[in-house]
C-alpha cells in the first residue's frame, strides 16, 4: 500500500568556507560558517554519519557523527573527506521552520568530550533536563588527509551526559561505567529509553577496530540498563537468543513496568566473527517484558500490498502510540541489506504486530547510520549515508499525511493514527481498537502483558471505577469556616512556595539562546 513518493529536496544545509577560524570555535548554519577543515579549499556537507539525537526541553541535539565534506563542484560520494562533527547542534522545536528558512544553532564542547559516532543518547523526561552518550566508537577522519590527527584511545567504561540544569560552562560531564557490572561500550547494538522511570536500555551489538583499534570484529551480547537517577549500570544476560547486530528495539508502555520490542538487524553467535552474521527476517518480532524478565516471540503479519519489509540493518525507527494508548505504532525509515540502501518506510502496528508499508523504497535517497526522532506527528530523520547524492542535515516525514514534508510547524497539532493504517487494524484516528495478531498470541503471557498498562510509578494499576462519596449537608458556618481556611492556608502556600523557589531555583535553567549565525 503506497500511500505516496517522497518529496526530496537536495538542499546544502551547511558549507564550509576555508578560513584561519579553529574548528572547535567555529559555529554553524544553513549559511556558510566559518570553520577551518582543509587549508586549500571549500567545501560542502555530503553527510553526517551516525549521529546520537535527544530532544530535551523543545530542542533537537544533534551530537557527534562523522562529517562526510565534498569538494566545490564534487557532490559524488568518491570525492569526499572525512571529519568528526566537534560541534553540538540543535534546533529550536518551538517555532516554525522550513528548508527556506531555518536556522541550525551550534554550541561548542569541552576538548576533552569524545566525538563519538553511532551512540545513542538515553534521554531524561523534561523535568530530568538531561540526556547520556553511550556507546559507539570516535569519529574517525581520512588518514591520508595532510592534517590527520589519529583519535584518542577510546575508555571503554567511560560515558558522557549533557545537563541543562547547570551553568553553560559545565554542561558537559563525564562519568565512569563500574567495572564490576560488566558494561562497556560497544556499537551496532539497538537502544530504547522509558523517559518516565529514566532508564535506558541497550542490547547486544559488536567490538570492532572503531571501538579497539585492531580489534577483529566479534559480536557481544547482553541487555543493558542504565538508571538516570544514581548513573547505574547492569547487564543482564540473553543467553535465550544469539547477539543482534544492527537492530531496532522500542520502548512501548504497555505490562507492569513496560516492554521493549526488538526486530531486524543481523544475527550472529556471541564471541564470533560478528561479520559473518544473517540478516533477520521482519517477521520475527522479540519482546522482552522488563517486570518478569522474560523474552517471547511473536510472529507479525503483512497488512499491506508488499507483505514485509525487506530484512535490513542500519535504520532508524519511533514509536508513537495512538491517543486513547491503545495501540502502538512504530515506523520505521531507511537501512540497508544485500541489494543496496533503502528508503521505504513501514510502520509496525501493535497489538495487531501487523506491518504496513507507506511509502515506497527509492535506492537513490535511501539511508543507513541515520537517527530518527518524534515531534508530535513528524518524525525527523537525522542525515546518515544517503546513496550517491549529498544530504540535508535532516528530513522531515508527516507521521499523519505519511508524505515527506519540507516544513515543520509546532502547531500542526497531535499525532492522529492515519485513515490508511486504521483501514487495515481497525478503529479510527484516536485509536479504539486492540486487535490481537491475527495468527494469535505465541503466549497467553504475551496477550495479558499488551491488556495491561504501567501506572505513574511504572507498576501496573488500573483506575477503580468511582463510587460517590457519602453525601452531608453543610451548615453555613462550616461552609465559613472552610472558605477563610482554604484562603489563608493558600496564602502561606504562595509564600512559603517563593521563598523556597528563590532559595533553590536553578540560577540559568537553560542555557541563553546563541544568535544564529547568518
Amino acid at each position: 500500500m503506497t500511500i505516496s513518493g517522497p518529496q526530496w529536496t537536495t538542499l546544502t544545509l551547511l558549507s564550509y568556507s576555508l578560513a584561519a577560524t579553529a574548528m572547535s570555535t567555529a559555529g554553524w548554519s544553513n549559511a556558510s560558517a566559518s570553520i577551518a577543515v582543509d587549508p586549500t579549499g571549500s567545501f560542502t556537507l555530503f553527510s553526517l554519519y551516525g549521529p546520537s539525537v535527544a530532544i530535551q526541553n523543545n530542542r533537537l541535539y544533534i551530537e557527534g557523527g562523522s562529517l562526510r565534506l565534498s569538494p566545490p563542484g564534487e557532490i559524488s560520494a568518491f570525492k569526499t573527506v572525512d571529519r568528526a562533527n566537534t560541534r553540538l547542534l540543535w534546533l529550536d522545536l518551538t517555532t516554525a521552520f522550513d528548508w527556506a528558512n531555518h536556522r541550525v544553532f551550534s554550541d561548542s564542547k569541552p576538548r576533552s568530550t569524545p566525538n563519538q559516532q553511532q551512540g545513542v543518547a538515553f534521554t531524561g523526561n523534561a523535568s530530568d533536563g538531561r540526556f547520556f552518550i553511550f556507546g559507539g566508537s570516535l569519529g574517525y577522519t581520512n588518514s591520508s588527509a595532510p592534517d590527520y590527527v589519529p583519535p584518542p584511545v577510546q575508555n571503554l567504561r567511560q560515558f558522557w551526559y549533557f545537563d541543562l540544569r547547570q551553568s553553560e560552562q559545565q554542561h558537559w560531564t563525564t562519568a565512569t561505567i563500574d567495572s564490576a557490572s560488566g558494561v562497556q561500550n560497544v556499537v551496532h547494538g539497538a537502544a530504547a529509553t522509558d523517559a518516565r522511570r529514566g532508564v535506558g536500555y541497550y542490547l547486544d551489538g559488536e567490538i570492532n577496530s572503531d571501538v579497539v583499534r585492531s580489534s577483529p570484529s566479534y559480536a557481544v551480547t547482553g541487555l543493558v540498563s542504565f538508571r538516570f537517577s544514581d548513573l547505574s549500570w547492569k547487564n543482564t544476560t540473553t543467553s535465550r537468543y544469539s547477539s543482534t547486530v544492527g537492530g531496532l528495539m522500542e520502548y512501548v508502555p504497555v505490562g507492569k513496568q513496560g516492554i521493549l520490542v526488538v526486530f531486524g538487524g543481523k544475527t550472529a553467535d556471541a564471541g564470533k566473527d560478528s561479520s559473518k552474521a544473517t540478516m533477520n527476517d521482519m517477521s520475527l518480532i522479540r519482546i522482552y517484558d522488563i517486570d518478569s524478565d522474560s523474552w517471547y516471540d511473536q510472529t507479525a503479519t503483512g497488512g499491506g500490498d508488499r507483505g514485509f519489509p525487506y530484512s535490513r540493518t542500519g535504520s532508524c525507527s519511533v514509536m508513537v502510540p495512538s491517543p486513547d494508548n491503545s495501540t502502538f505504532n512504530i515506523y520505521v525509515q531507511g537501512g540497508e541489506n544485500q541489494t543496496g540502501l533503502l528508503g521505504d518506510v513501514w510502520v509496525l502496528s501493535l497489538p495487531s504486530f501487523t506491518w504496513i508499508d507507506v511509502v515506497d523504497s527509492d535506492s537513490d535517497i535511501g539511508q543507513r547510520g541515520h537517527t530518527c526522532k518524534a515531534v508530535g506527528k513528524h518524525m525527523f530523520s537525522i542525515c546518515g549515508g544517503v546513496g550517491a547524492y549529498s544530504a540535508p542535515l535532516f528530513y522531515i516525514f508527516d507521521m499523519v499525511q505519511l508524505a515527506w514534508t519540507n516544513s515543520y510547524n509546532p502547531k500542526a497539532g497531535p499525532y492522529g493514527i492515519p485513515q490508511a493504517i486504521s483501514s487495515v487494524i481497525g478503529g479510527d484516528s484516536k485509536g479504539g481498537r486492540t486487535l490481537a495478531p491475527p495468527s494469535g498470541w505465541t503466549s497467553a503471557e504475551l496477550g495479558e502483558i499488551f491488556a495491561a498498562r504501567p501506572g505513574e510509578d511504572g507498576i501496573s494499576s488500573s483506575p477503580p471505577p468511582p463510587t460517590a462519596p457519602a453525601s452531608k449537608q453543610l451548615t453555613t458556618g462550616e461552609m465559613a469556616g472552610i472558605i477563610v481556611g482554604s484562603i489563608v492556608g493558600f496564602a502561606a502556600l504562595v509564600i512559603l512556595a517563593v521563598l523556597v523557589l528563590k532559595r533553590w531555583w536553578p540560577k540559568e535553567w537553560l542555557p541563553s539562546k546563541p544568535p544564529p549565525i547568518i
